[in-house]
């Protein structure tokens, strides 16, 4: 594992079909990785499918299962949660937008969470009360369904690997946080392990600018020690040094193989 074992060197001679597999990722982000859907050609087959996926977890599950009626805030919070996914968030935010109540919303993405369609991720701090009281992110279960349902298409690729990343983080590990600092220089997920920490940062590059290495060495002004440093790249392999903060650079397709 990548996170919290020395595994031994891979050599990337052995992975012939990197390619391939970037390849495979690239496409999920519109197909999805649902097995009905991932393997077909026609791209408005596949949106139709993904839309009835959506569908049905409203509308089939979490509505009759927690006895829900107003169906129109949970569609429009759905909807909007699936637009806007790694992005930060609050519940009182989220409140005016779907013009209900900071309690209804909490109860709606609980429910939402429970369904697997959405995944909550807080703040880390060591003060439960600070972590409490910051902005949440939010991910999705598989960003074909984004695809499919988000009001508009983005091109930020960089936002389905981060989504992509999270998501094999959540398979293996409990407690992920993201963390950012005062001034905004920022860890996309931290991984708290059997009491050690992990930090991982994506960018879906192979020119990495030096930005995505201040969030490493502001951790470590913070006094939030790491074990290893993370950052997640489209085919690059490095080990880079910045100030004593050692950085392992990992291909996406690798991180996924050996997260």
């Amino acid at each position: 594992s990548f996170i919290h074992a020395r595994s031994s060197v891979m050599s990337e001679s052995l992975y012939h079909d990197k390619e391939k597999l970037l390849y495979h990722i690239e496409r999920a982000f519109r197909f999805s990785f649902f097995p009905e859907v991932c393997n077909l050609s026609n791209e408005e087959l596949a949106s139709d499918i993904l839309n009835q996926y959506f569908t049905n977890v409203l509308f089939k599950d979490i509505i009759p299962r927690f006895s829900i009626r107003n169906s129109r805030v949970v569609e429009e919070l759905a909807y909007y949660l699936s637009t806007n996914f790694t992005s930060e968030f609050s519940y009182n935010k989220l409140a005016k937008i779907v013009s209900s109540n900071e309690n209804t919303v909490k109860d709606y993405i609980s429910f939402f969470e429970k369904a697997y369609l959405v995944y909550v991720l807080p703040f880390f701090d060591y003060s439960l009360k600070k972590q409490l009281r910051r902005e949440k992110k939010i991910y999705i279960s598989d960003v074909g369904l984004r695809i499919a349902t988000a009001f508009q298409f983005s091109q930020d690729v960089g936002r389905y690997v981060e989504n992509l990343v999270f998501n094999a983080l959540r398979s293996k590990y409990k407690d992920i946080y993201y963390w950012k600092s005062r001034t905004g220089a920022e860890i996309d997920f931290l991984v708290r392990h059997k009491g050690t920490m992990t930090a991982v940062n994506v960018c879906y590059a192979d020119v990495m600018p030096e930005r995505e290495f201040v969030g490493f060495k502001h951790l470590g002004h913070e006094n939030i020690p790491t074990v290893k440093n993370i950052l997640v790249s489209k085919s690059l392999s490095d080990r880079v040094e910045r100030d004593g903060i050692v950085v392992e650079v990992v291909p996406i397709w690798k991180f996924l193989l050996t997260v």
